[in-house]
């Protein structure tokens, strides 16, 4: 998390924020409730765990599928794979027309 957080703080410096982003967070979305649905999902299995997981390999796995819906329209799918309390589990999306929606589809159905 540490070098996620490195790494969103060197990109936020890079770039200015538009007006809408410098005034703050809506106050719905306040209080870590603004955070992507797959870095809760990391902090979450992070926080859990109860055995320690190897070194040098990601919380999350993800893997994605692809396949032609039509004639010109690629799909995907994505897979993430995570121990949760030593406990592997797997969890996949439904099809979408990009790879992030796709990630972001299978985190909020993990």
């Amino acid at each position: 998390i540490l070098l996620q957080q490195a790494v969103q703080q060197q990109q936020a410096q890079q770039q200015p924020l538009p007006q809408a982003a410098q005034q703050g967070p809506p106050a719905d979305q306040q209080d870590g409730a603004g955070k992507g649905v797959i870095s809760l999902l990391q902090e979450f299995v992070q926080c859990s765990r109860q055995f320690h997981a190897p070194q040098h390999r990601a919380i999350l796995q993800w893997n994605y599928d692809n396949r032609m819906a039509d004639f010109t329209t690629l799909e995907f799918r994505g897979t993430v794979a995570f121990l949760l309390d030593g406990v592997p589990h797997h969890v996949a999306g439904a099809w979408h027309p990009s790879k992030k929606i796709a990630q972001r589809d299978a985190a909020e159905r993990a």
